[in-house]
């Protein structure tokens, strides 16, 4: 190594803040080796090249970068931002410098949606004037109610990336009728799962009861919101913005509620931070404020600590953090040759290149590990038969796990359900038991398979034995079937580059499901051809005799060493959890690749949704 890894720290945090990030900094980075750590010297607040470019890595919360600050940067290969705005650092600059900008969009998610929703009801039920008369002594005398009720009432989005995508399902279980954004990137097919209708700019203004903001600030977005978008709200609606401050014209927001345009206003974020003590919004009875910390709940503070400073360890560790401000550092040379240096001797992750010979297709698994992206999957076994290939095609999901080991379907079925596949998107993988016969494995690749998953990989001997049976020479011993040689042959140059492709299209999934597994996890990760180490964890847990017991401190250890092998090899790691609540779990643990339960559990989840809505419609 080169030098110690050195973070640097920008001491401007709340004393609750500081805390969770020192507690995070210990538990996470310390523990490291060749990892020092140092406070940042004060530069006025404002990033000095001279000064950064001595560390590694920064983790920073309102910290500026300009343009000037990152003139020159040899060494500094990230900026870990406590929180997902960027506004605040040249993220265009960074880029060219190789520098990468670390959010921590998972934290925020759900703190925020809450926020929103929490806004919504207080200007719904006008708490906080309730609140003044009750503390002024005055009962019920005189008093007559302007509050509303949620239920069948529109909540509208700027927006519906992370944060809007997150309200949008916590609206849905309160009573609001109709969800509707605009959102220029996001499309109808992304948007209905969630409920929600995208719909133009215009109409969010013209037709919500509720308008939320839920988009960076940048150049284009300073001021989006003006004097235009108030005029055209319903005077009985109100205007909520917990993103940034400049995105609103505040001028406008404070004539908009002077003038009784708008019903209300719940505003987190100011235009000017802190605001002064004499602005006009702190004279107004119809707008609920709070000092850009309506969200700063006491989750937040671990959950962010702990998303920002693992940012950090990923470049310790040589890798590009899955959450950028500025996701095409990942091909900026600099960057790439700064985090090439941290590499420490570890296996990297093949840079995915998509087929281009007939017969094979783009392997999503193996693209989105490439690109460090998430992959979600759905397993096939009791439904296995004609239309299941187009329900899961519609449903989005990457990749579909085709189960030869429950099922009990043979060659000639499987044979049939790939025939179905082939002419989707979705990466079809097969998961078979570890045969004593080569060959079995070869035929469920010759039958167009883009993938095997082996249940209960115990040993290096056992992975091997799958790879060399579904790879081609001279990867492994499966040979290129007559038919296909012949269908595919334009000459010898031409058959290798074949082989060659469909090798390196081809994921390998290892199941690790006892405690041998485990215990020779490390052995297993550490094989080239290995891509995902996957968790079956009601067998795991069996095998270490504590069924079902998915927090007890034995199976977290083990779960730990999985983990630690995967990131330590650049492996996937994978698991099929038993709903969305326990996929957070997982991915907070360093999981990437999950499957949306067996098949008969979603269908039936899904029609007991659908029969009870219509029995309460009977009803």
């Amino acid at each position: 190594m080169e030098h110690k890894f050195k973070v640097g720290i920008y001491d401007e945090w709340t004393a609750q803040a500081k805390e969770g990030v020192q507690h995070q900094i210990k538990e996470i980075l310390l523990s490291l080796k060749d990892v020092e750590l140092e406070v940042l010297p004060d530069s006025g607040g404002v990033a000095v090249a001279e000064v950064i470019d001595n560390y590694d890595a920064l983790v920073i919360l309102n910290y500026q970068f300009t343009a000037e600050s990152f003139k020159g940067l040899k060494r500094l290969s990230c900026i870990a931002r406590w929180g997902v705005g960027f506004d605040r650092i040249d993220t265009q600059a960074a880029t060219t410098a190789g520098v990468a900008v670390a959010i921590t969009p998972p934290a925020v998610r759900r703190p925020v949606a809450e926020a929103i929703i929490a806004f919504v009801f207080a200007l719904a039920k006008t708490i906080l004037p309730l609140d003044k008369r009750t503390r002024e002594g005055r009962w019920r005398e005189g008093f007559s109610s302007t509050s509303i009720d949620i239920e069948g009432k529109t909540l509208g989005s700027i927006g519906l990336g992370n944060i809007g995508a997150e309200m949008a399902r916590i609206a849905r279980g309160v009573g609001l009728a109709r969800v509707i954004a605009y959102d220029p990137f996001i499309s109808q097919q992304q948007a209905t799962p969630l409920g929600v209708t995208l719909v133009d700019f215009d109409t969010v203004f013209k037709e919500s009861d509720f308008v939320c903001v839920n988009i960076p600030l940048t150049e284009k977005t300073t001021h989006l919101v003006s004097e235009r978008e108030f005029s055209l709200m319903k005077p009985t609606a109100y205007f909520i913005n917990t993103s940034r401050g400049p995105i609103v014209k505040e001028t406008a927001l404070i004539n908009a509620l002077k003038e009784k345009k708008i019903a209300g206003a719940g505003i987190d974020v100011f235009e000017q931070e802190p605001p002064a003590k004499d602005n006009p919004l702190f004279s107004l009875d119809n707008v609920v404020l709070a000092p850009h910390s309506i969200a700063w709940t006491q989750g937040i503070v671990v959950s962010n600590s702990q998303v920002a400073v693992n940012n950090v360890k990923e470049i310790y560790e040589g890798k590009c953090p899955k959450y950028l401000a500025n996701p095409l550092v990942r091909e900026n040379a600099l960057f790439l040759e700064k985090i090439g240096r941290r590499k420490l001797g570890k296996q990297q992750i093949q840079k995915y290149i998509p087929p281009t010979f007939k017969g094979l297709k783009v392997n999503k698994i193996l693209q989105n590990l490439s690109e460090n992206k998430g992959t979600v999957g759905h397993m096939v076994w009791e439904f296995a038969t004609r239309g299941i290939h187009r329900l899961v095609e519609n449903a989005g999901v990457d990749f579909v796990l085709l189960d030869m080991e429950h099922s009990g379907f043979g060659i000639d079925k499987l044979s049939d359900l790939l025939s179905f596949f082939s002419g989707t998107d979705v990466t079809a993988v097969v998961r078979v038991p570890i045969p004593k016969d080569y060959t079995y494995i070869a035929r469920i690749m010759d039958s167009g398979a883009q993938g095997i998953m082996a249940p209960n990989v115990k040993n290096p001997e056992e992975a091997k034995f799958v790879l060399d049976s579904m790879k081609y020479t001279p990867k492994g011993r499966r040979g290129l079937a007559f038919s296909r040689a012949h269908s595919q042959y334009l000459g010898p140059s031409d058959l290798k580059g074949f082989m060659e492709q469909a090798n390196h299209n081809s994921v390998f999934i290892a199941q690790i499901e006892s405690k041998e597994g485990v215990d020779n996890v490390e052995e297993i990760a550490a094989i080239d051809g290995v891509d995902v180490l996957w968790i079956g964890h009601f067998d795991l847990s069996s095998d270490l005799g504590i069924v079902g017991q998915f927090h007890h401190p034995i199976f977290m250890d083990a779960i730990k060493k999985v983990v630690a092998a995967g990131k330590k090899y650049n492996k996937g790691l994978g698991i099929q959890p038993n709903s969305a609540l326990e996929a957070k779990e997982w991915i907070n643990l360093g999981f990437n690749i999950v499957s949306w339960g067996a098949d008969s559990v979603v269908y039936q989840n899904a029609l007991m949704i659908g029969v009870d809505l219509l029995r309460s419609s009977l009803a």
